[in-house]
Formats: C-alpha cells, sequence, structure tokens
C-alpha cells in the first residue's frame, strides 16, 4: 500500500496500555504529578506525552514527591517522577528508580524503560533488553507489552525473527482490543506470514478495527474494496466510504487512496479539483507520494493552474523524503525542459539518484542518456548493462531496447536468442506503441533467421552453379556473374528451383548481399562494386 509501512509495524510510545488504578485517597497530587510528568491516557489505551524538553522539572519533582509520599502502595507515581528526574537531567537517579520498579514487576516500568532501551535517546541503546523488558511485560499480561513483544519478533527487534512468535503475541493483545494488533494481525493472515493464508480472517481482523474507528483498519477495508479480496468484491463506493473515514481521521495514506478515486473517477463522479485538495493535505503532513503526485498536477495542470516551477519544488520535496519516482520525474523535467531549463547532465544526476532505489524507469532513462552520449560521455556496455537491470526490474521500454542490443551485438556480445526473447516480452506491454515497434522489430528478426537459414545454399550455388571458384587471391570481378549495376550495386537474378519467383540479389561494397528487403553477410563475395 502506498506511503504507509503496514508490513512491519514500528514501535512508538504512544500506544501504552497502563493499568491506571483510581486511588482511593490523594487523588489530586497523582493528577498533578501525572500532568507535570507529561503523562495523558487516551482511548483505546493509547497513552501521549509531552517531550522531555517541555517538562518544568522543578515543578513536576515537588508534585511527583508529594504523590509518592501520599501513595505509598501505588507505583505509578513514582514511575512519573523518573521521567521527571529525567527532565532534570538526573538520569542516572531516574533509571535506578525505574530498575526497582522493573524488578518488583511494574509493568509500566517495564514499557517505559523499554522504550528508552529501545530508542537510545537517554541511555545507551540495547535493543536485547528492551526486547527482555517488552517481553517480561508481555507474559504479565500487558496488551501493549503484547503487542510490542509481536512488533519485536516481527522486526527482529533484540531478537531473532520469528513470523509465528509475531502471531502468538498479535492474537493475544488482538483479542484484547487492541486495534494496533487487530490490523498486524491481519496482515499476517492476508499474506501467510507465521500462520495458514486466510483471505477471511484476515478481513475480519481489519474490520473489527475498523469497527473501533482505528484509521489503519478502515483504510485496509478501503483497500480490500478497492482491490477484491476473497469473499468481498471489488465495490468502488465502499472503498471511497472507508478511505473517507480512515481520511476523516487524519490518515495522509487514506487522503491519498480517496484522491485517486477522485482523480479515476471510481466510486465517485470524478473531480480532479477535488483530488488536488485531497493531494495538498496529505503532501502537507509530509506524505511523499502525494508531494511527488501534487507536483504531477502542477506540472500538467490537472485540477490546478498549471505552474511547473512548483510542481518541480514538490518533486524535490518529495526526493528529499526518499521519493526515487519524484527523483526519475526530476531528471525528466530537466531532460525535456519542463519548469526548468534543459540540462542532461542535470538529469544524468537525477536519473542516478531514482536508480539506487531500483526504480525501472530512471535505470531505462540513464542508460538511454549512456547510449546516446547526453550529458555522460558515452558508454554502450553501461548503456547495456542499465537496460539490462531495468528490465529486470519490469520496464518494458528496456526489455526492446535490450533485445536490439542482445541482436545487434551492441554493448556485449551477440545473444540473438536471448534479444528475441526480451523483444517477446515488450511485444506484451500495455502501451502499443512499444507493443507494436516490438513486434515489428521481431517479425524483422524472424525474416532475417529465415533468410540465413538459406545462406548456405546460396554461397553453395555460387561455388558449385556458377563455378566462380572464388578463393583466397582471386579477382572476384572477373567471375562476377550476369546481371547488371543499380547504382553502385551489381545486381542479377538468382535462379533457385526451390524459389518462385527468382530474388533478385544485390551485392554491397561492404560484402553483404540484399535478397527480398533482407540483408545477410556474404562470406567471400567482396568487390562486386564500383569505387
Amino acid at each position: 500500500m502506498s506511503g504507509l509501512s503496514v508490513r512491519k509495524t514500528v514501535l512508538l510510545g504512544a500506544v501504552i496500555a497502563f493499568g491506571l488504578a483510581a486511588p482511593v485517597m490523594g487523588a489530586s497530587s497523582l493528577e498533578e504529578c501525572r500532568t507535570e510528568a507529561g503523562w495523558s491516557v487516551g482511548p483505546n489505551a493509547n497513552i501521549t506525552r509531552v517531550a522531555y524538553a517541555d517538562i518544568d522539572p522543578a515543578t513536576a519533582i515537588v508534585a511527583c514527591e508529594r504523590a509518592v509520599a501520599e501513595n505509598p502502595e501505588n507505583t505509578s507515581p513514582r514511575l512519573w517522577l523518573a521521567r521527571a528526574l529525567v527532565a532534570d537531567g538526573q538520569v542516572d537517579q531516574a533509571f535506578e528508580l525505574a530498575e526497582k520498579l522493573v524488578a518488583e514487576n511494574d509493568r509500566d516500568a517495564q514499557l517505559w524503560l523499554g522504550l528508552n532501551y529501545q530508542y537510545g535517546d537517554v541511555i545507551p541503546k540495547d535493543e536485547t533488553r528492551a526486547a527482555e523488558l517488552y517481553l517480561a511485560a508481555a507474559e504479565a499480561g500487558s496488551p501493549t507489552g503484547q503487542l510490542w513483544a509481536g512488533n519485536i519478533y516481527d522486526a527482529g527487534l533484540g531478537v531473532a525473527q520469528s513470523d509465528k512468535l509475531a502471531v502468538k503475541w498479535y492474537a493475544r493483545a488482538a483479542e484484547a482490543g487492541v486495534t494496533r494488533a487487530q490490523t498486524s494481525l491481519g496482515q499476517k493472515y492476508e499474506h501467510g506470514e507465521g500462520v495458514k493464508r486466510s483471505d477471511r480472517a484476515a478481513v475480519d481482523w481489519y474490520a473489527a478495527a475498523a469497527r473501533q474507528n482505528d484509521p489503519v483498519g478502515q483504510y485496509h477495508i478501503g483497500r480490500i474494496h478497492e482491490e477484491g479480496m476473497g469473499r468481498v468484491r471489488i465495490d468502488y463506493e465502499k472503498a471511497a466510504l472507508w478511505y473517507g473515514r480512515a481520511a476523516e481521521n487524519g490518515a495522509d495514506y487514506a487522503q491519498f487512496a480517496l484522491a485517486r478515486l477522485y482523480r479515476r473517477g471510481k466510486g465517485v463522479n470524478q473531480d480532479h479539483s477535488k483530488a488536488a485538495k485531497l493531494y495538498e493535505q496529505a503532501a502537507s503532513a509530509g506524505h511523499t507520494p502525494s508531494q511527488k503526485m501534487l507536483g504531477y498536477l502542477y506540472m500538467w495542470g490537472e485540477g490546478v493552474p498549471q505552474d511547473q516551477p512548483r510542481g518541480l519544488r514538490l518533486y524535490r520535496k518529495a526526493a528529499a523524503n526518499g521519493g526515487f519516482d519524484a527523483a526519475n520525474r526530476i531528471g525528466v523535467a530537466y531532460a525535456n525542459g519542463r519548469g526548468v531549463k534543459r540540462d542532461y547532465i542535470q538529469a544524468a544526476k537525477w536519473y542516478a539518484k531514482a536508480s539506487k532505489g531500483g526504480l525501472a524507469d530512471a535505470q531505462h532513462n540513464l542508460a538511454y542518456l549512456y547510449m546516446t552520449g547526453q550529458g555522460v560521455t558515452r558508454d554502450e556496455p553501461k548503456a547495456r548493462e542499465l537496460f539490462s537491470l531495468a528490465a529486470e526490474n519490469g520496464s518494458g521500454e528496456a526489455k526492446y531496447r535490450l533485445g536490439l542490443m542482445m541482436i545487434n551485438g551492441v554493448g556485449g556480445p551477440v545473444q540473438p536468442e536471448r534479444g528475441r526473447s526480451h523483444l517477446r516480452m515488450a511485444s506484451f506491454s500495455d502501451d502499443e506503441k512499444l507493443a507494436n515497434a516490438a513486434r515489428t522489430a521481431l517479425a524483422q528478426y524472424d525474416r532475417n533467421v529465415a533468410a540465413a537459414e538459406g545462406r548456405k545454399a546460396l554461397e553453395s550455388f555460387f561455388g558449385t552453379i556458377l563455378g566462380l571458384g572464388i578463393e583466397k587471391g582471386q579477382n572476384p570481378r572477373q567471375n562476377r556473374p550476369p546481371g547488371e549495376w543499380k547504382g553502385k550495386r551489381w545486381c542479377y537474378t538468382k535462379f533457385l528451383s526451390d524459389v518462385v519467383p527468382p530474388p533478385t540479389i544485390c551485392v554491397e561494397r561492404d560484402g553483404r548481399e540484399y535478397a527480398i528487403g533482407v540483408f545477410h553477410p556474404c562470406v567471400g563475395i567482396e568487390g562486386w562494386c564500383k569505387n
């Protein structure tokens, strides 16, 4: 799916299931401590926190020390006090306090300390220790600990990667209602990772998350209706509905998907202006594919006033965020002078950047520059190598050009059969112009092969029927068969018993025969040309 890495869930500190027991006494001091130390519990056991830099250490430490004194049986204020101490720079004291809580099997402390070891922002990074702490919390029954245990096995973070163990922990957290676990489990069922593939189970878990108003679950339900899966048939209207719900929940990847439907008029009335607004929403949130698409709309004036310089700026922003397709489009802009002065050197530079991401179009474009010597020193072997990479990555144009190079021995050895195979693959391209060019080249190749098969018979005719006896050192001009000059070619009629009508053979200065519009080399028949 575009713009969202859902195959490997990233561990975020924003999803922590903390069981906060309501104290009998000292409620005001507890609330003050939690507020000052930056903790805030939200729906679905999610927790957000203020950055350490935004905490007032003096106020937070006083508040939390009072809460600890007033609530000696409650471990939560001690954990929050540790966070306030970190903000004050008392890191050693903070983590000494946290380790004591971990020794008491406090789940919240296990998760908080695990986060710190995972990211290494405050203490030295230690993914193995982080994994130990997450697993301890998971075994103790923390739904978030179970989610994160699934994550570490999914990503191989601090433990050996294991899809089966990831599924085990995702399932426990999903059954506890954690939406992130439900969508992760749905992905495992959809792709058959660590569990038998089941479209039905995947849909059920995505739907469970969607019912809780989870944007990831809503997005997946929309995607399934757009693409079809198992018992769910393609229904663009429902796809637009679910993408819309996820988009309203701020999911930039869903805004991108919904924009695609508006642009194509699937499930909704086609509306390029609406699509542009959705792309702009997602682009403003930093969604790289949306930045690229919005750049495209401005380059061509689709749904927005045409503004090529602005389109190029958006391409650059997307490329800076790792968008290889955007980098390729910048190269295309330089090569064609769109929104910028034509500059093949810059085009080659951007194609090279995009090629590093394995983008077939960029590899093809860079290969073409090497083949033609535009912006780079002409290098046919390099061009052939890049066309080969692009062909492997699915570029139909690269297959066509590589096929021609192999057949003609350009940039490498002559490889007619492999060349023909690439031309044949290109002939099935959805691009009708490319497919026709490939089919034409294939037909020409096959005619050449057919003509070559008759070559031995032709050469035998020269040596036996005409009795030319052309050997090394003889003058072939003296043994020229009866015929006539046509321009600078000596042409004559070749009578073969199995060819009707008899073909006209013309021999070029370079020794090539032309028969019925198809040429092939003629060994030893040189000199039948005017100077």
